[in-house]
């Protein structure tokens, strides 16, 4: 709600999928799996942003879980299937503009936080090489 409410006079900011209580994206795999319904508006419409600000990481925070282990796996299906969405578009549309947040730490867990930053190598590698900025 606070950049939606900050940035209303310029953009339309949509949380996908449109959830209004956790974030509603979960772990990578998930994210993987679900990506085309977050390209979608609650009714069902697909999106088009100009810039689509994205990011897996922090559901994917559990050390020795089989989803901390296969986060690079699952971030690169997803980065390449936006790149490919995010470049089809029609003669008279511009590509989508795509930026991935890194996660940000976890103060109180060294564990998880140990995670977070391992993943977050992985995601800057994986960005370089897609040519996606990264925040």
């Amino acid at each position: 709600p606070f950049v939606a409410e900050s940035l209303e006079d310029i953009a339309q900011v949509v949380h996908s999928p449109w959830d209004l209580h956790d974030g509603g994206a979960s772990d990578a795999g998930y994210g993987y799996r679900c990506l085309t319904r977050f390209l979608t508006a609650a009714d069902g419409t697909p999106l088009r942003p100009d810039l689509l600000y994205f990011n897996w990481g922090i559901h994917s925070a559990v050390p020795g879980s089989d989803e901390a282990e296969r986060y690079a796996k699952y971030l690169s299906w997803i980065v390449q299937e936006l790149t490919e969405w995010a470049r089809s578009s029609s003669d008279d549309e511009d590509p989508v503009k795509l930026l991935f947040a890194l996660t940000s730490p976890w103060l109180n867990d060294k564990d998880k936080d140990d995670v977070i930053v391992e993943h977050n190598k992985q995601a800057k590698r994986l960005m370089n090489l897609f040519q996606l900025q990264t925040v």
